[in-house]
């Protein structure tokens, strides 16, 4: 049996770092992911899903100019703002 960790894929559209990132925010991409998983399961392989959220990294591009939002004050990008818990409660959902 081998595992295959796929490329790192993003959840919420803010989460997305580059423009042509593999993502998980809209539903017609669930049948490309399924038919993926289908062609490894097949083959006797197990799929794994690397999903990340490039906080301070996101380039404001990616995400149509909105402020990235960053788990800490830890400076990477000088757009990013810090999304302590209570405004990430707040934050705009996908």
């Amino acid at each position: 049996m081998r595992l295959i960790i796929s490329s790192f894929t993003y959840v919420p559209p803010d989460g997305r770092g580059l423009p042509k990132m593999a993502g998980l925010d809209r539903d017609d991409y669930i049948s490309g992911y399924r038919e993926m998983t289908s062609a490894v399961h097949e083959r006797g392989g197990k799929l794994a899903l690397q999903v990340v959220h490039l906080g301070a990294q996101t380039k404001t591009k990616s995400i149509e100019g909105k402020i990235p939002l960053a788990p800490s004050t830890v400076s990477i990008s000088p757009s990013a703002r810090f999304c302590a818990t209570e405004s990430a409660e707040n934050a705009e959902k996908p």
